[in-house]
């Protein structure tokens, strides 16, 4: 499972996150669900990291950025995004601060972008930066899981990071001026990264 561990480390060196948790630590394939559980009981806390087999069996031979390609970006997200709450997770609670799941959402939102800039500039195909962002935020889809009471959170979250990606889009094609503002983002109070995207 070296894909992930390469996910993870790529997510860390765009967010300039230091937590020093392993994903492989946490990793629990499931049959279907993908999602972080986290369970906290007074000072016990479990988290796992809930990735389905299948989709751990179609990407484990990848090696990323060299194997990145818009057909499989889809699926790949799922696994981003899981990585992406875990990444933030560990790095609020070292910091000792909660992490509320609208948070969660809207840095996995941004994360899923900002891995898949890194590698199409690693791979020189720049050209596609428009196709991606279409393929993340062109249509909000979502799954039958989501309870009804939760689709505002990932409305938000999603037209959140939207505007915020566009921007950086806009803003510049400098690729180390882009990892700053990604950077930025990841460090900022939630209140602050709503500010970053308007």
């Amino acid at each position: 499972m070296n894909f992930l561990k390469e996910i993870q480390l790529q997510l860390q060196r765009l967010n300039d996150s230091r937590h020093e948790f392993q994903v492989m630590d946490f990793l629990l394939p499931t049959e279907n669900q993908n999602a972080l559980l986290i369970n906290q009981e007074g000072e016990n806390l479990d988290i796992a990291i809930c990735l389905s087999s299948a989709l751990l069996d179609k990407f484990q031979a990848k090696k990323y950025p060299i194997d990145f390609n818009v057909e499989s970006f889809s699926e790949l997200s799922v696994i981003i995004e899981e990585l992406s709450h875990f990444n933030l997770f560990c790095e609020n609670a070292m910091r000792n601060q909660e992490t509320s799941a609208l948070e969660l959402e809207l840095q996995g939102e941004v994360d899923k972008f900002g891995f898949a800039l890194e590698c199409l500039h690693a791979q020189q195909e720049q050209a596609l930066e428009d196709v991606v962002f279409g393929v993340l935020f062109d249509e909000l889809k979502l799954g039958d899981w989501v309870k009804e009471q939760d689709r505002g959170r990932y409305i938000q979250a999603h037209e959140t990071a939207r505007a915020f990606c566009r921007k950086v889009m806009k803003n510049t094609e400098d690729i180390k001026k882009r990892r700053e503002l990604f950077k930025t983002f990841f460090h900022s109070s939630f209140t602050k990264k709503i500010n970053l995207s308007s």
